[in-house]
């Protein structure tokens, strides 16, 4: 069985479960494609529900995108409000608005219920601005969050930023006080134990090599099969890399982020340099991301890629970005460097739909992933209980392949995103 990244999530897992490999051929009313918070979430609502399901996972439990990443949970949607209300209207960006709200609920209410050991905490999230610009872009966003009755948001002064991160270059930014941090994979294993518990099959080790549609689709491995009334593709950055649903990849980009991990920080340091305790993220183009976990690390994130390919050195490549914006941190080591894939769509908002009448997807939360998959599990969840008017919201959006197919859209994509690096770099 292939072990999680070494990272320091994997370092402080909880005690890990041991599922088994799929062999043979098995039934159950749905089969779910991928462990991550989308599909983990959707199981655990649908054994809730009294659905017999099966989940399918190529590698472990919470091993790609939801135990990698930077654990910050919070509200908004990649794109802003407004590029959302063109998408699909003032009265269904309401709906999608009031969805978003939820996803954080949920994640809460699975680790109340659940008892689940994950950290959780609602300290809130610090987005950071470099300069006017930015700014004025926060300002945007306050007047969007007035716009729909979101009161949690303040502007931050940039004699106020001390009071949020120790960061001399910031000119100001925003506070989100509905928003916290969380150690992801102990959440996403937290409720996988919680729906094996309810009665789900779980399955580890078994890639899926194909999907057989038709009324009573077959999901099959190398080493058995699962026939069920109802499938659920959950593999989101992962899935498209691989053949087993080219209907839903193609529509999916896979990019990939970075994470350092320092040694324990001692508390008169931790306490200057993050005193709420929060979250926060900048609001370059390509951002950096940091936070810090349960026993004072900071974890400092970003350096997306879009090639698929690591650098050679995490640590050589990300530690200077790290330092320029905390130089007090030199004298502290690194004791963890790793990365993970996180699926973007072209409009940046999540793609939840149907392939056909008894086949969903949910996938593509485009790096606002930690929240919005509890609520694609959950939505997916009511659309095979046949409620599927919420989940409709969704399927409406349209999502376009990108452009250039496997073969250009990755340089494409590099060109692109170095044009907004130095427009970025122009601006400080």
């Amino acid at each position: 069985m292939i072990k999680h990244t070494k990272s320091y999530y994997a370092a402080t897992q909880n005690t890990a479960i041991e599922y088994p490999v799929l062999k043979g051929s098995q039934q159950a009313d749905v089969c779910i494609v991928g462990a991550g918070f989308s599909g983990v979430s959707a199981a655990l609502h649908l054994v809730e529900r009294g659905y017999s399901v099966a989940i399918i996972e190529a590698q472990r439990v919470g091993w790609g995108a939801s135990g990698r990443n930077g654990g910050q949970w919070a509200g908004f949607y990649s794109p802003d409000m407004a590029v959302v209300e063109k998408l699909v209207g003032q009265e269904q960006a309401q709906q999608l608005w009031a969805m978003n709200e939820e996803s954080k609920a949920i994640i809460k209410e699975r680790v109340n219920s659940y008892k689940i050991d994950c950290d959780y905490k609602a300290t809130g999230l610090f987005m950071a601005a470099y300069n006017k610009t930015h700014l004025q872009f926060m300002q945007d966003k306050i007047a969007e969050a007035q716009r729909y009755n979101y009161p949690h948001l303040q502007a931050v002064s940039q004699q106020q930023v001390a009071d949020y991160a120790d960061c001399s270059q910031y000119v100001g930014g925003l506070f989100d006080a509905d928003a916290g941090h969380v150690h992801p994979l102990n959440l996403v294993c937290g409720q996988a134990k919680a729906a094996s518990d309810l009665g789900a099959a779980i399955y580890q080790g078994s890639e899926v090599i194909a999907i057989e549609y038709g009324k009573q689709p077959v999901v099959k491995t190398a080493q058995g099969q699962v026939q069920a009334k109802y499938v659920i593709v959950c593999g989101n950055g992962y899935l498209a890399q691989g053949k087993a649903a080219p209907a839903i990849s193609r529509k999916i980009l896979p990019v990939t982020s970075y994470i350092l991990a320092t040694e324990p920080l001692p508390e008169e340091v931790h306490r200057k340099l993050l005193p709420k305790d929060c979250s926060a993220f900048d609001y370059r183009y390509l951002l950096d991301y940091y936070r810090l976990s349960a026993d004072k690390r900071l974890l400092f994130g970003g350096g997306t890629r879009y090639s698929g390919k690591d650098p050679s050195d995490i640590v050589a490549w990300r530690l200077p970005k790290l330092l320029k914006t905390f130089p007090q941190l030199k004298p502290f080591k690194i004791d963890y460097a790793w990365g993970g894939t996180m699926g973007f769509t072209y409009n940046r908002m999540p793609a939840i739909g149907r392939v056909q009448d008894n086949v969903f997807y949910a996938q593509g939360y485009s790096g606002h992933g930690v929240a919005l998959t509890h609520l694609g599990g959950r939505l997916v969840a009511e659309a095979v209980a046949g409620t599927a008017e919420r989940f409709d919201v969704f399927n409406r959006i349209k999502h376009m392949p990108f452009p250039g197919g496997k073969l250009l859209r990755v340089p494409m994509l590099f060109m692109g995103a170095n044009y907004y690096s130095i427009r970025d770099a122009l601006r400080n």
